[in-house]
């Protein structure tokens, strides 16, 4: 969005193609679940959510862990893959 804001014609490229391919893939779902039924099989025996949510009807895959406690390990995990990457691109 800052490259956007700053008139920069391949940012506004990728926000573009971002927002077809989402468009295109939502169009077509419904002929790709029946088209290739194993890539949309279910996980882990059906519907599932990363964290304990307190909703029963869906189970979790932490083992019961606190919702908090996942996202701030997801956080943490995110924040020093960011760090790693290095400071400077040579393209």
């Amino acid at each position: 969005m800052v490259g956007v804001g700053g008139g920069r014609k391949d940012a506004l490229m990728f926000i573009v193609g971002g927002l077809v391919g989402a468009t295109l893939f939502a169009l077509s779902y419904g002929w790709l679940v029946t088209a290739f039924p194993a890539i949309f099989a279910d996980l882990a025996g059906g519907e599932v959510t990363v964290a304990s949510t307190g909703i029963n009807e869906y189970s979790d895959l932490s083992g019961k862990l606190p919702a908090l406690a996942v996202a701030g390990a997801i956080a943490v995990a995110l924040m020093f893959g960011a760090w790693m990457l290095p400071k400077k691109f040579n393209c």
